[in-house]
């Protein structure tokens, strides 16, 4: 087949080899133009992207910002409460008996539940190893870690723990946010312990879904992306970011929480196919 192609262009006439050579440069030369536009573009539309994604993404960590005002209110009005730290400063007493607690602990931790929307539970772990909880807060079968005052006795400051199911039976999957705190003198003021070992432990189990929502609830129209919670450089939610995703962050009102956004890399690429025909086109 090409031995033929080779004896028929020997036979063509001059001025037809030269249209011939003069359209296929011109073919060659639209190609090689369409892929430099398409190159440009793409890196112009990155570039572009991943500004946009800077904006989008502190207005997502400004709706988590709104959102903890909401719990960090809550947590200031309860510790500064003084039938509340009165009856944190009993712990050390031989006399103080678990039900009385209990019983005593309730309007705190409905009040706490109420303050904000994501909050799916809240409960109390003393360094006397009581548990305190709501009454309808019923631990689940398999037990866990998380109402064992033992195993967070190393929690320094306010922390977040990754997502996990919530110990309670009526819970789904939860960000625990652990504010620990210790008492100031004899007469129980309570401070945000940052050391580990704290005298008590207050619990907010954040709801997942929810807490998605509000980093998520806006986005941009230009580039696919998810955005999500990390820790001190540890993703809180389980899912795996966007594949072959470029990731930025910015910070929070809660040191060493950040919100991420992953932004996925095929999607800086627009469907150039028809821009390219149009270019042929044109020039041919």
């Amino acid at each position: 087949t090409i031995s033929k192609m080779r004896i028929s262009y020997s036979n063509m006439r001059l001025k037809d080899k030269i249209s011939i050579v003069m359209i296929s440069i011109l073919i060659l030369l639209c190609t090689l133009l369409c892929l430099a536009e398409l190159i440009l573009f793409a890196r112009l539309y990155r570039k572009e992207a991943i500004q946009s994604s800077k904006e989008w993404i502190e207005v997502a960590a400004e709706a988590f910002n709104q959102e903890w005002d909401r719990i960090y209110g809550n947590i200031l009005s309860t510790v500064t409460s003084r039938p509340f730290t009165a009856r944190i400063a009993e712990m050390e007493s031989d006399d103080m008996q678990y039900i009385p607690l209990l019983i005593d602990m309730q309007p705190y931790l409905a009040a706490a539940k109420k303050s904000a929307s994501t909050i799916d539970d809240v409960y109390m772990l003393m360094g006397n190893g009581y548990v305190i909880r709501s009454y309808d807060s019923i631990p689940s079968d398999s037990g866990t870690k998380l109402l064992d005052a033992s195993f967070l006795k190393d929690t320094k400051g306010i922390t977040f723990l990754p997502e996990t199911a919530s110990p309670f039976k009526h819970g789904g999957m939860v960000i625990p946010l652990l504010i620990p705190l210790e008492r100031l003198g004899s007469q129980g003021y309570l401070s945000i312990k940052g050391t580990g070992d704290p005298d008590i432990i207050i619990v907010y189990l954040l709801d997942s879904a929810k807490l998605k929502d509000i980093i998520n609830n806006t986005r941009s129209a230009f580039f696919q992306s998810s955005n999500g919670l990390a820790f001190r450089e540890t993703g809180l939610f389980q899912e795996d970011p966007i594949d072959r995703a470029i990731c930025s962050r910015t910070s929070t009102a809660i040191p060493g929480l950040s919100v991420t956004m992953a932004m996925s890399i095929p999607s800086f690429m627009p469907q150039m196919l028809p821009i390219i025909a149009i270019s042929l086109t044109c020039l041919i």
